[in-house]
């Protein structure tokens, strides 16, 4: 009897003591770090986004004419980007020179639409081929695109006053150039662009035509894929 009493008490003694351990009561605390991952946006104007008409539009040019316009580059976006200038022609190809100093807007001595020797640039004597003016490539009749007239304007770019290119339309590079390394969200610079028509220009450059459009690339300021 006595014996059973004491072995009661100890069972007594160990359910009490694993009452009290479930008891105990410890201090703790927790926080946390909610995200939302959000892409920012990189949106470049000239001075609006997309398509802007040209500042040199309705301009008849004659040797020693000069016109100096200004060119408004705006971040729309909320991130900071780089940008880069380049001169393209209405079917693609960019104007200018390549990394040698070759010139990648002629193509001369190409087959055009079956003419041999015919010049993308529209040398003349491919007047009469059937289409339009001897160009296949539904270009109009009205004044012929090329005759190397981009040589025969001087394109000056500045920044302030920083110039970026000083030199014949035709020699600039035909990957672009980078004008802006870092340009903030909300922020905008100008360019002053002047072109000049050589005077040495003579008569067989009247009544001709080049389009070029000017094309301005924005990518984020850590892309290293451009060459600066």
């Amino acid at each position: 009897m006595k014996m059973r009493f004491i072995i009661s008490l100890i069972l007594v003694g160990v359910l009490a003591f694993g009452a009290g351990l479930g008891t105990l009561a410890w201090f703790t605390s927790q926080s946390t770090n909610d995200n939302v991952f959000q892409t920012g946006t990189l949106i470049i104007g000239a001075s609006n986004p997309g398509s802007n008409t040209g500042v040199f539009n309705d301009i008849l040019w004659y040797p020693g004419r000069e016109e100096t316009k200004t060119i408004t580059v705006v971040n729309h976006g909320n991130l900071p980007f780089k940008y880069r200038l380049k001169l393209v022609l209405p079917d693609g190809r960019p104007l200018g020179v390549d990394s040698e100093g070759e010139n990648i807007d002629g193509l001369e001595g190409e087959n055009l639409d079956g003419v041999e020797g015919a010049n993308l640039d529209g040398v003349e004597g491919v007047e009469g081929v059937e289409g339009t003016d001897g160009f296949g490539g539904g270009f109009p009749p009205f004044p012929p695109q090329g005759n190397d007239l981009e040589d025969q304007f001087l394109l000056t770019i500045k920044k302030g006053s920083q110039k970026i290119f000083d030199d014949e339309l035709g020699k600039f590079p035909g990957s672009g150039i980078v004008i802006s390394n870092n340009l903030a969200p909300s922020t905008s610079e100008n360019l002053s662009v002047t072109v000049r028509m050589k005077t040495s220009a003579g008569n067989k450059f009247q009544n001709k035509q080049l389009n070029v459009k000017f094309v301005f690339d924005a990518t984020q300021i850590n892309n290293p894929g451009w060459n600066e």
